[in-house]
């Protein structure tokens, strides 16, 4: 039996069937929130509005990184 740390909370998982359907799970979840706060960014008015966007755990130096990459032409093509 395994057991993992995820998100505060234990969970046991039995098996590494069971492991690998619930990474899976999360790649999707974390694939799926990365989009809508790309979607956020892009829709945002200006910088300072894209600024507000930043999660409390990423450093602002990071975010900003973040930020310039997804306005980039080279991501928007």
């Amino acid at each position: 039996e395994i057991t993992t740390r995820l998100v505060g909370s234990e969970m046991c998982i039995r098996d590494r069937y069971e492991k690998a359907a619930v990474m899976k799970q999360m790649g999707c979840i974390w694939r799926a929130s990365k989009s809508r706060l790309v979607n956020q960014i892009l829709n945002a008015e200006n910088h300072i509005e894209r600024l507000k966007l930043r999660p409390d755990n990423i450093q602002l130096a990071e975010w900003k990184k973040f930020v310039k990459e997804k306005t980039s032409k080279e991501f928007r093509v």
